[in-house]
């Protein structure tokens, strides 16, 4: 009973959070930031978050798909620098952790507006398997 008891109590906090903190769920559907997300992992996120750091994994809208986000990882914050070039205050340099793989980031994209950034990720997890449960029939 204790068991069941502290699962409602996890899942009573993780709603208060979603409700409280603005948090959001997304299904990580590719590979291109592996080892870090694998393809069916899922990712919670901070929606709306106040600033961005070099090294955050963030979730943003494909700039030239609407309604299509995508998961990188920020290798230049605002104001920061890259690739010789400086970012301006408006805009993010985001980078696939496995290029070989996802090669839909700033290098192709340029730099992301951050008016296109959705969330921050917080953490990942995987999904729990279906759970079957026996059938028995009166007989």
């Amino acid at each position: 009973m204790a068991k069941i008891g502290h699962v409602f109590g996890t899942l009573s906090a993780v709603v208060a959070g979603a409700v409280l903190f603005r948090l959001t769920r997304y299904e990580v559907a590719e590979d291109s930031m592996e080892p870090s997300l694998s393809e069916g992992d899922w990712v919670i996120g901070l929606k709306r978050p106040k600033g961005i750091r070099r090294g955050d994994v963030v979730v943003f809208e494909h700039p030239r798909t609407e309604g299509f986000d995508l998961v990188k990882r920020v290798a230049a914050a605002p104001r920061g620098r890259i690739h010789g070039r400086t970012m301006s205050e408006r805009e993010m340099w985001v980078e696939s952790d496995n290029p070989v793989e996802g090669t839909v980031d700033s290098r192709i994209l340029g730099p992301i507006p951050l008016e296109l950034l959705r969330a921050r990720v917080l953490v990942r997890y995987k999904p729990l398997p279906p759970v079957t449960i026996p059938v028995t029939r009166p007989g």
